[in-house]
């Protein structure tokens, strides 16, 4: 939103409810905070690929920055798939490249041997990965 647009919102609110303008201030920076994100996702899904976005989303799972760890995927492989903009089909082969670089699935166990080098791609880091992710036959 523009500043405008959150100013003209916020002096219609207050007009009809003046006693009550930061309600009206909340209403709009939470507005403003979801938009935000909403924008940032449009980004993501625009500028990553497919095994990007998986490895990104792993990432953010691990409470290691470096080394091996273990998580638990938060809900079925299906929400996943559609919270990433991907088919289930397309998020089974991005696990399958992951596997290029020490990532395991097994159902909803997720093993990472490198979660730096997961954080790299994640963020296209392509010097870090090179040569380590092929096709899947």
């Amino acid at each position: 939103m523009t500043e405008a647009r959150v100013g003209r919102i916020r002096r219609s609110y207050r007009a009809l409810h003046p006693a009550k303008s930061d309600i009206a201030l909340a209403m709009v920076a939470s507005i403003s905070q979801q938009m935000h994100h909403l924008v940032q996702q449009v980004e993501q899904l625009k500028a990553q690929s497919g095994v990007q976005r998986v490895a990104e989303f792993l990432a953010s799972l691990s409470p290691a920055e470096q080394g091996h760890c273990s998580v638990a995927l938060p809900y079925d492989k299906i929400l996943i798939a559609g919270r990433l903009g991907l088919t289930p089909e397309s998020l089974s082969r991005a696990f399958a490249r992951l596997r290029t670089i020490g990532v395991v699935v097994d159902a909803s166990h997720v093993m990472v041997k490198d979660v730096a080098k997961l954080r790299a791609l994640a963020a296209d880091d392509r010097s870090a990965v090179r040569g380590t992710l092929r096709p899947v036959r």
